[in-house]
This record gives structure tokens, C-alpha cells and sequence, in this order.
């Protein structure tokens, strides 16, 4: 799985990164009289998964104006706000469910005008850009959260950063 459940850290670290610590949870359904559980996902599959991701400067400024409105949404909630460090959370600080994520990144392809694609076709779409522009399969392994270069190779084996008729022409 992807990096989708990201969580503030207490920590210091390098502020143009993300630190992936858990995959995508979910939040189970309320029983009656319940104030709701909060599952947080599961940690990642492997100790290579969790890792810290560059950010672009772009990236780092709409995460930074992000943080600004999540506070004002504390504030507006009040004690109704459930802070459990969330840097993706609904306007009660719970966090945001997956499939209403990824129903409202489908609105935003589709009203940028975009070819439909899946979160996951973006992380994909990414990687195999990537890859063909010539960035290193370990580093790329490593971004991915891959256990190994092998998987990533494996993953993405139609890649080719070179032209495959070249030899054909000597």
C-alpha cells in the first residue's frame, strides 16, 4: 500500500520530508451509544516501508498552508475536535476514510480535464516516469517502500531508459 496514513511526528526531522509510519486505515462503525473507534492502520509490511519521502518546495508550502487551515479547524471545532496527530484528518480530527479520498481525487481528475486514474495509477503513473528519466532503481526501490530493488525491477519491468532498437542499428 501506499503512503496514505501519515501522522505528525513529535521528533525533529528535515522539513521538506514525509515520514511514512503507517499504511491506510479505517475508522470502524460506530455502535450505538459508542463515541466510535478510531482504528490507526497497520504498520507498514516491511521495515523498509517506513521511511522518510522528499518533498518538493511546492509540495512543503501547500503542506504548510494545510496545517494552517487544520488549525483553524481545531480551533472552530473545539473540544469536539479528536486531535490524534493526523496530518490528513476530517474537520474533527478524525481520520479521512480511503475510499472518500480516493472518490474525491477521482472529482478533482476529472475536473482538471485529466485521463481517469487511481491514486495508486499516480503512484505508478510516477514511478514508471521516473524510472524511464533515468532515476536509479535502488533509489526509486527506497521511495517506494519496496523490500527490495527486485520487486521494484520486477514491478516495473516494461521500463526501458534506453532505446531497445539501438543495437539493431550499428
Amino acid at each position: 500500500m501506499g503512503p496514505r496514513a501519515h501522522k505528525r511526528s513529535a521528533t525533529r526531522r528535515d522539513p521538506r520530508t514525509a515520514l511514512v509510519k503507517h499504511r491506510s486505515g479505517r475508522r470502524e462503525a460506530p455502535c450505538a451509544g459508542d463515541q466510535g473507534l478510531l482504528r490507526q492502520g497497520p504498520e507498514p509490511k516491511t521495515a523498509r516501508s517506513r521511511r522518510q519521502i522528499p518533498l518538493s518546495p511546492v509540495a512543503v508550502e501547500a503542506l504548510r498552508a494545510h496545517g494552517t487551515q487544520q488549525k483553524r479547524e481545531k480551533l472552530a471545532a473545539g473540544p469536539t475536535y479528536a486531535d490524534h496527530g493526523l496530518v490528513f484528518a476530517d474537520e474533527i480530527g478524525d481520520p479521512l476514510d480511503p475510499p472518500t479520498v480516493s472518490a474525491a481525487f477521482g472529482r478533482l481528475v476529472r475536473e482538471a480535464g485529466l485521463p481517469r486514474i487511481t491514486l495508486h495509477g499516480a503512484r505508478h503513473s510516477f514511478a514508471t516516469i521516473a524510472l524511464e528519466a533515468g532515476v536509479d532503481v535502488l533509489y526509486m526501490s527506497e521511495l517506494l517502500g519496496h523490500s527490495s530493488p527486485a520487486i521494484t525491477q520486477a514491478a516495473y519491468q516494461h521500463v526501458r531508459t534506453d532505446d531497445p532498437r539501438q543495437p539493431f542499428r550499428r
